[in-house]
């Protein structure tokens, strides 16, 4: 590796590794381990795959999707624990802890076109390179998903009566 490759590579480190370790801690209900192992194969997976000299766009969307890749393919057990909220006051605390529950129960691809907007604020057209759609099936699933999540925390709600 060449010293100009090393900088880029740790200059792209640097800009994603939070991002995607993020959305991939979702992928994998919240178990710290799997999204650490996730994160390290899908930049060393698109490093390989993706030369240095192409754009960072395209290294960007290959890495998502290969991180997303690798969360479908395990098995993973939920944990929602509340270590993320242990500083909040219970009333910012609950709202947090349904919609994570929330979302938690919705289909994985649900999941990740959501995160991927909300969380890592993707453009349109970024999601769909990602999740291989059309920048119009990318705003129908948002809205579709959006939906999907306002019923799951209606749900939780109404159980928790």
């Amino acid at each position: 590796m060449t010293e100009n490759q090393e900088l880029c590579a740790k200059s792209l480190l640097a800009r994603y590794l939070k991002k995607v370790y993020a959305l991939v801690i979702y992928l994998v209900w919240g178990n710290p381990d799997q999204a650490y192992e996730v994160v390290v194969f899908s930049f060393v997976e698109a490093f390989r795959l993706i030369p240095f000299e192409e754009d960072e766009e395209t290294f960007y969307s290959t890495l998502l999707s290969t991180a997303i890749q690798k969360c479908q393919s395990l098995k993973s057990i939920p944990c929602l624990d509340e270590s993320d909220f242990i500083d909040l006051p219970p009333a910012k605390k609950m709202p947090l802890l349904i919609t994570k529950r929330a979302l938690q129960a919705l289909a994985f691809e649900e999941k990740v076109v959501l995160l991927l907007r909300d969380q890592l604020h993707l453009t349109y057209k970024g999601i769909g390179i990602v999740m291989h759609l059309s920048e119009n099936e990318v705003r129908l699933k948002i809205a579709r998903m959006r939906n999907n999540l306002r019923e799951a925390i209606k749900e939780i709600i109404e159980h928790a009566r």
